[in-house]
């Protein structure tokens, strides 16, 4: 069998953080979802295809081909399909066609949620099959609607009326006959050629078994990384110690510590926690799980980190209070500052997302900042501001507003 993992979408809803890392390579748990996908396959494919887009014109588009080139995975081969312009989810399969048209099966995934590969099996037990999760939110998803004994009959994207609560995961068995239904290609209201509609056309006339799942973590926006992290590091992460601990630390919970890194003295570490190599914890730190830390981080003395995700290369050197945050790498945290993560009303947090004011439904939810920021001493930033990459702030600056790169004639 071969598969199809989509990862040409341009993750603008992720911004600040795509815009110097594609969306499939942001990390959970330390490791690429893209990586996460590719793992969940083995054993059920021997070829996948990588939809991407020209990386010529986009240089994070370059750096999926350079990061899949080094994996070093016997009996798997990839394929990159270039296309000029996202176009939407169908028009990516289509694109498709000249390596599928003789596949009497294969998968088709979406380069940007997580999978558990025990999903990714059980569709494979189905001729053809479609990944489904129920959620209390159906207004925000494709539906699929199903018939009494689980075969698809349509999928309705963010039906306006209850059609049902249990939402396409973006996980497919399908086959060459798919390609039978371009008429079912046209642009959809945002201006896309969606896979869904090929798929409901495909499945008029080829039953498709809906697998349900309470696995799939959907990623579309940055506060999804902290709340896959959540879910997951209870699940996949054990107890290893590759680093040095000093005398004096106190740890309440499970700990990866990786290579290379050592937690010195003082230091307190409670809940699940997850230390790349090459890092520096402490003297005195505090971190409050659950905590995802990168590769040659620093986080030193007095400086606390609750339920946020550092990732590689960055430092909170002291004094600070990192919470419910998400910091890119090479990030560097003046000394004092703060991400405050709570409303004084207990509200859920708002973010602007590509202008409009979303509601992420957390009642904490600190900051998101991107690559290279450099905080001034004593920056204060509020409940869900984010900064763009390699941006700077004042010596007791008070983030109020996004810090975006100023617009130049």
């Amino acid at each position: 069998m071969k598969a199809v993992i989509l990862a040409a979408g341009k993750g603008t809803r992720m911004e600040p953080l795509t815009v110097t890392t594609p969306k499939p390579l942001l990390p959970v748990l330390n490791k690429p979802i893209l990586l996460w996908q590719i793992e969940a396959l083995l054993g059920l494919v021997e070829e996948i295809l990588l939809v991407i887009r020209q990386p010529e014109t986009d240089p994070t588009q370059q750096a999926i081909i350079d990061y899949v080139n080094q994996l070093n995975l016997p009996g798997l081969n990839f394929k990159f399909v270039v296309v000029e312009e996202a176009l939407g989810t169908g028009d990516a399969v289509w694109r498709c066609q000249p390596y599928l048209a003789k596949e009497d099966r294969f998968f088709v995934i979406y380069g940007d949620d997580w999978y558990d590969a025990l999903d990714l099996h059980k569709l494979n037990q189905q001729p053809f099959a479609i990944l489904g999760q129920l959620v209390s939110d159906p207004e925000k998803w494709g539906i699929l609607v199903a018939t009494e004994d689980n075969k698809l009959v349509n999928i309705v994207e963010k039906p306006t009326q209850f059609v049902g609560n249990l939402a396409n995961c973006g996980a497919y068995v399908l086959s060459k006959e798919l390609f039978d239904y371009g008429s079912a290609l046209q642009k959809s209201s945002r201006g896309e050629f969606e896979l869904t509609d090929l798929v409901s056309a495909f499945a008029k006339e080829h039953q498709v078994t809906i697998v349900p799942t309470n696995n799939w973590l959907p990623i579309g926006y940055p506060w999804h990384l902290l709340l896959a992290n959540q879910q997951l590091i209870a699940k996949k992460i054990e107890f290893t110690i590759e680093g040095e601990i000093e005398p004096n630390v106190t740890i309440k919970g499970r700990l990866k510590l990786g290579p290379g890194s050592i937690i010195k003295a003082g230091s307190y570490l409670e809940g699940d926690i997850v230390i790349g190599s090459g890092c520096i914890i402490g003297p005195s730190a505090y971190l409050r799980g659950p905590v995802v830390i990168g590769n040659n981080c620093k986080v030193k003395f007095t400086a606390e980190i609750k339920n946020s995700l550092l990732l590689d290369e960055t430092q909170v050197p002291h004094s600070a209070y990192i919470g419910d945050s998400i910091l890119g790498k090479q990030v560097n945290v003046g000394w004092g500052s703060v991400t405050a993560n709570l409303r004084h009303d207990r509200k859920s947090i708002q973010t602007l997302v590509k202008e409009q004011l979303i509601d992420t439904g957390l009642s904490k939810f600190g900051a998101v900042i991107g690559d290279g920021v450099k905080l001034g001493v004593r920056t204060i930033i509020y409940p869900g501001r984010k900064i763009w990459p390699y941006q700077t702030t004042l010596p007791g600056q008070i983030v109020d507003q996004d810090i975006k790169p100023k617009l130049t004639n």
